[in-house]
């Protein structure tokens, strides 16, 4: 998953910061849990997760210093 295929699942776009996409997360996370919503698929859940931490660790690194935020770099 890329940095901007995550930021699109969580919803949210640039120039936002961690806690931003932790709080969208927590949105999306309500509307496709399993244990809340009896229709939600888990393997929405599942990618709404791993948006999560792809966006989350994209975010750490440009507030590290550590480079721009690119769309372009996929995560392992």
């Amino acid at each position: 998953m890329t940095f901007a295929e995550a930021l699109e699942i969580l919803g949210v776009t640039l120039p936002c910061t961690a806690k931003q996409a932790t709080k969208a997360f927590r949105k999306r996370a309500l509307e496709t849990h399993p244990d809340r919503n009896p229709n939600g698929d888990p393997m929405e859940f599942r990618r709404v997760t791993e948006a999560l931490q792809v966006a989350t660790f994209h975010l750490a690194d440009a507030m590290r210093g550590e480079g721009p935020v690119r769309f372009d770099v996929g995560a392992t």
